[in-house]
C-alpha cells in the first residue's frame, strides 16, 4: 500500500510503497523472501518499504542501489521530503532517527539520532547530531536554507537539525 508521497524539484514524483514478506511486490513476479532486494544482516522485518519513481511523463520505476538490488526501507517510516540535492530524507520511528537515501547510488546516511538506542526508553537529547537522541520523529519540512524541521510525535516538539546541530524550536 502507499505509505507517503514527495516531490523533486524537477516535478518527479517518489512514494513509498509498504509490501509484508510475502506479499508480490510486481508483475513480475519478484517477492521479497527471495529474490534481488537489499537488506541488512540478518534483520527480518515485518514489513518492506520500496521506493517508486513517478517521472514527469508517467513512467512508473522502483529504484535500485549502485549494485541493482530494489532500496528498501525496513523500519516504520513516519514521513518523507525531498532535500535542495533531491535527496530523499525520511524520519524513521522504528529507530528513532532522520535519514536520508542518495537516489542516485542508493546509499543511506544518517542525519540525526542514535539508532535503537533505548527502544524500551527513549529520551531526547539536543546538541550535536552525532549524539542527539531523537524521541519519536515524526512529520518533516524542510525550508529554503535547507534545514530539516520535524514534529516529534510523542512528545509534542518542533525539532530542528541545521549545520550539524539537533535543536528544539517548539514545544
Amino acid at each position: 500500500s502507499i505509505k507517503h508521497m514527495a516531490n523533486d524539484k524537477e516535478g518527479n514524483i517518489y512514494i513509498l510503497e509498504a509490501y509484508s514478506k510475502t506479499q508480490r511486490m510486481d508483475t513480475s513476479n519478484v517477492n521479497f523472501l527471495t529474490d534481488n532486494f537489499y537488506l541488512k544482516k540478518n534483520k527480518k522485518p515485518d514489513q518492506l518499504t520500496v521506493i517508486r519513481k513517478i517521472s514527469v511523463d508517467g513512467m512508473v520505476s522502483t529504484l535500485k542501489n549502485g549494485q541493482g538490488k530494489y532500496i528498501i526501507l525496513e523500519d516504520f517510516v513516519q514521513d518523507i521530503i525531498m532535500d535542495a540535492d533531491n535527496n530523499l530524507v525520511y524520519t524513521n520511528s522504528t529507530a528513532r532517527t532522520v535519514e536520508k537515501i542518495d537516489l542516485t547510488t542508493g546509499k543511506k546516511s544518517l542525519l540525526a539520532g542514535k539508532p535503537y538506542k533505548r527502544a524500551t526508553c527513549p529520551t531526547y537529547v539536543v546538541g550535536d547530531t552525532s549524539k542527539a537522541e531523537l524521541f519519536d520523529p515524526g512529520m518533516l519540512a524542510i525550508n529554503k536554507n535547507g534545514d530539516i524541521f520535524y514534529a516529534d510525535v510523542r512528545a509534542q516538539r518542533i525539532t530542528k537539525i541545521s549545520k550539524g546541530k539537533v535543536s528544539t524550536v517548539a514545544g
